[in-house]
């Protein structure tokens, strides 16, 4: 599980190894520097094979994602 996704999440998580294998992602809220990292990472899980994933969080997360994914 990752709780939050700032935009140094890929790279944290590259840094100290704990690799990629989660499957859930949730939100605590909608301020930008606890979202805007979803969308490389978001990218990342693309490229990888297909599995059950969930994001989670305030009610807007599904308009406010689509649009951020939109703009990167």
């Amino acid at each position: 599980m990752v709780f939050d996704c700032g935009e140094g999440t890929q790279r944290q998580m590259m840094r100290f190894g704990t690799g990629f294998s989660f499957h859930d992602i949730f939100f605590t809220h909608l301020h930008a520097d606890h979202f805007l990292g979803v969308i490389g990472l978001l990218g990342h899980w693309a490229c990888r094979t297909a599995r059950s994933r969930s994001i989670c969080g305030p009610p807007r997360r599904k308009t406010l994602l689509q649009q951020a994914i939109y703009l990167g």
